[in-house]
């Protein structure tokens, strides 16, 4: 209908680690990653109820993004949304999402100087605390930075930024809130 809709593409475990289970069917498998297996999609409660009219039957089926068919295979709970919240903020969970899988082509697997624009998320071990994960992340990263330098000789330092997954949240928000707060006192 050529409405625009969020897609977000992820790995095959972001829904393990954020402790998501579709309501409806199934999430991808690491299987679907592979390029030309990867035209498989999860919908958001939201998405599932404006074009499916919450029919069970809509796994199986096929909808078009970006001219591609994608094939149906699970559906969110309404209360799940991402990036943008989580589970506990339902501010955009009535927005219509689908969920596909990132395909990992051997470009994207190069250590290069392009791929740099990916967010990785991870749950802590228990007792580990946030200064402890940023401290391991930069030693791992300046390790492959050694080990790879021509693909790093223009980022000097080299490092990585390890944050809770509600600071990161917020932090796409911090300057229209602060707007928002300057002009609240200024009234």
């Amino acid at each position: 209908s050529g409405e625009s809709i969020s897609n977000v593409q992820s790995s095959a475990n972001l829904f393990g680690v954020l402790g998501v289970q579709p309501k409806l069917g199934r999430t991808y498998g690491f299987a679907e990653q592979t390029p030309g297996r990867d035209h498989v999609a999860l919908l958001s409660d939201a998405l599932w109820s404006k074009y499916f009219h919450r029919d069970p039957k809509a796994l199986g089926k096929t909808i078009k993004l970006d001219d591609q068919l994608y094939t149906v295979i699970g559906v969110m709970s309404k209360t799940f949304s991402y990036p943008l919240s989580d589970a506990r903020d339902q501010v955009w969970a009535t927005d219509p999402q689908v969920w596909t899988p990132l395909p990992l082509t051997p470009e994207m697997a190069s250590r290069n100087r392009l791929n740099t624009n990916y967010q990785t998320i991870a749950r802590l071990k228990p007792g580990i605390s946030l200064a402890a994960a940023q401290t391991e992340m930069n030693n791992l990263q300046q390790g492959i930075a050694r080990e790879y330098p021509a693909d790093y000789a223009y980022q000097v330092p080299v490092s990585v930024q390890v944050q809770s997954y509600r600071a990161s949240l917020t932090e796409q928000f911090r300057s229209p809130l602060l707007i928002l707060e300057a002009a609240c006192l200024m009234l």
